[in-house]
């Protein structure tokens, strides 16, 4: 039986396989990516590269800059996401 993966367990993948940091689950929704992710802004854009590429969806670069926390990157990336599943008549 598979299990779906949740939004943060995929954002986890990309941190850990894209980036090589180790035990991202140890951050929570209110880490903020350039501090407590501890990413440069090359880093950021390689991240946020690499979630667009995983969750196949675009950001736009003004979205870029107002997404500071996982939370608000997980809840952009489950709207987004939402606007493409097909809706049950």
């Amino acid at each position: 039986m598979s299990v779906k993966q949740t939004t943060r367990d995929r954002i986890n993948e990309v941190l850990s396989f894209e980036l090589g940091i180790a035990n991202p689950e140890r951050f929570v929704n209110e880490s903020v990516i350039d501090e407590d992710v501890l990413m440069d802004s090359l880093e950021k854009i390689e991240f946020v590269m690499a979630i667009e590429e995983e969750f196949g969806i675009a950001i736009p670069d003004i979205k870029r800059n107002s997404l500071n926390t996982l939370g608000e990157l997980m809840t952009f990336i489950d709207e987004e996401l939402s606007k493409t599943e097909p809706t049950v008549a």
